[in-house]
């Protein structure tokens, strides 16, 4: 059983723990797609409970390296795809050839900057486990990414022709993450595109690979443009973004 745990087009946190337990409850192998969670959310594959979560390093500001959470259970058991001389033990038993070692070293540093995020925000010491700065930075970006899409949506909300697709209620925000997709009424998600990046605003266009709500909504042919909110971000930058789509929604 597949599941996403946040939308790439909608930005929906979905409940992935329970969809995991019900894969289990009929002996199915349950596996998460991280890849939009991880930049937002702190992961823990015990507490979701998978036997399998991917995710993608880019995503978290690191390189372009995939990563594959595989359960003790299933280790041993997943047929990998190797050259048979290679070792048969974890973890490069399921790798295909030599690890791309720089890509390694790159993600690892990844990870060390989210937790010294952490001890940045001044929630935790420098000396503390890995995973506990780990923790306090992810909460730190997230309460930063929390304000701005506040802000965000407050925004959009006084523009006329704007639509957002996805959780817009600002009491609802712990279940989505800072990850938006809107149309705005007369003007294509290229065009729109363009136009902020004219501005030195960059957002994207079309579906994004989500292919089931792009084709729900009626978006999979037209797009639709998203834009998203991370640590790194600033209110001014959220005040530039509203101020361009605004100029576009009047014209």
């Amino acid at each position: 059983m597949a599941v996403g745990h946040a939308s790439n087009f909608l930005g929906t946190i979905n409940d992935v723990a329970a969809v995991c337990a019900a894969a289990r409850a009929v002996g199915a192998v349950s596996i998460v797609d991280a890849v939009q969670s991880a930049p937002h959310i702190a992961l823990d594959v015990a507490a979701i409970g998978c036997d399998l979560m991917a995710a993608s390093a880019y995503k978290f500001f690191g390189p372009h390296a995939a990563i594959l959470f595989v359960s003790k259970r299933l280790q041993g058991i997943i047929p990998p795809l190797k050259v048979r001389p290679s070792a048969d033990v974890m973890p490069t038993r399921l790798s295909p050839g030599t690890p791309s070692f720089e890509a390694m070293a790159g993600t690892a540093a990844a990870i060390d900057h989210l937790a010294w995020l952490g001890e940045v925000a001044g929630t935790v010491a420098a000396d503390a486990p890995l995973r506990q700065r780990l923790e306090a930075g992810m909460a730190a970006a997230q309460a930063h990414e929390l304000d701005l899409a506040r802000q965000f949506l407050a925004g959009l909300g006084a523009i006329p022709g704007i639509t957002l697709h996805g959780i817009a209620n600002p009491n609802r925000l712990h279940e989505r993450v800072a990850t938006f997709t809107f149309e705005i009424a007369g003007h294509s998600a290229d065009s729109i595109a363009a136009t902020l990046a004219a501005q030195n605003i960059f957002a994207w266009n079309g579906f994004y690979y989500a292919w089931e709500p792009a084709g729900v909504l009626g978006v999979k042919e037209r797009g639709a443009v998203r834009v998203g909110f991370t640590h790194y971000n600033s209110a001014a930058e959220v005040d530039a973004l509203l101020g361009a789509l605004a100029a576009m929604a009047r014209g």
